[in-house]
């Protein structure tokens, strides 16, 4: 059976990530034709011109690990819906976006199969879509190789993880905010540097992060860097106020690292009990998270359960199937 992939979506981070393992895992099953040059999917005509790439490509199915499926392709269609961002309140854009969503994403998903990446997401699409109530499938991300990679146990961990991506709902400013008044607060603080991880700070639009101290840019690392960097430091700090998932969160849990996070439904759901929740809205309740987490530990049994229950291997299983499932064909059959 022949996919036409959207590979424009495979990146070092976030979904980016989450394509490429998707994409060499259906690989291994289907024939593959990547849909890798063009506009941007989140171009204004991508929905015009990928149901004319699936036309040219006489795949039987349109796989996108995006939002970004088409109305206008005959086909069968998977499409990956992670979560619904960029409606809520706060996104810069979030009218037209919102106009976008209710019209062309939602039309191409009403004759797709779509996949979510938790049950959070999968309750959020559903209040927004009624009609595609108990027609979502929930298939979690998994933790890639790298961070599963046996490693020394550190003695003395040290350091706290920080994203440094500077869209809205990632809250940025807030935890530089929380990390100041952490280091002023906390004794301990000054034997942990802070690494921040991906492109420069815009330090003219936050302000607050000249003010922390014993920082460590880390602009680019692949997954085993940054998996040895987890596996090394106290804490990951990522308390955003929205999420779909939150990969770097059982990343981190996968290498012992402790994850200080938001207090919301999705982390509660993919963190269990083992992470240090925070108001994300509050710089003060993020501190003192900090200073809990860096005097915790995440014990070696619950980094074991998070690698067995979160693993590429069992998502791309129910992947495939589902992608079988879309096309109407029979896997004993169809080559």
């Amino acid at each position: 059976m022949k996919v036409l992939f959207d590979s424009r979506w495979i990146g070092p981070h976030g979904i980016g990530r989450v394509a490429q393992e998707y994409r060499a895992m259906l690989g291994e099953q289907f024939e593959i034709v990547d849909l890798d040059h063009g506009s941007a999917p989140s171009g204004k005509w991508d929905s015009v011109l990928t149901a004319r790439a699936f036309a040219r490509s006489k795949a039987d199915v349109f796989f996108t690990p995006g939002y970004n499926g088409s109305p206008f392709i005959t086909g069968p269609q998977v499409i990956m819906i992670h979560d619904l961002i960029h409606l809520q309140p706060g996104q810069p854009g979030r009218g037209i976006r919102a106009l976008y969503y209710d019209t062309v994403i939602r039309a191409a998903a009403r004759r797709s199969l779509v996949v979510t990446v938790s049950h959070f997401s999968k309750a959020v699409i559903e209040r927004r879509w009624p009609e595609l109530a108990g027609r979502l499938v929930v298939i979690a991300n998994g933790i890639s190789a790298p961070f599963c990679t046996p490693r020394p146990i550190s003695a003395a961990r040290a350091g706290i993880v920080v994203f440094t991506n500077e869209r809205w709902h990632k809250n940025f400013d807030g935890m530089c905010r929380a990390l100041v008044a952490w280091q002023a607060a906390d004794d301990q603080a000054k034997a942990h540097p802070v690494y921040f991880v991906g492109r420069p700070v815009d330090a003219a639009a936050h302000p607050q992060f000249a003010r922390i101290r014993n920082c460590v840019t880390v602009h680019s690392a692949d997954d085993a860097a940054l998996g040895d960097l987890l596996a090394s430091s106290a804490a990951l700090l990522n308390c955003s106020y929205h999420e779909g998932f939150g990969l770097p969160v059982v990343e981190a849990l996968a290498t012992g690292c402790v994850p200080v996070v938001s207090d919301l439904p999705v982390f509660r759901e993919v963190a269990g009990g083992e992470g240090v929740f925070a108001d994300p809205c509050d710089p003060t309740s993020i501190a003192q998270a900090l200073y809990r987490a860096i005097r915790t530990s995440v014990p070696v049994a619950v980094s074991d359960a998070v690698k067995r229950r979160f693993t590429w291997e069992h998502s791309g299983r129910r992947m495939i199937s589902a992608v079988w499932g879309a096309s109407g064909l029979d896997p004993g059959r169809a080559r």
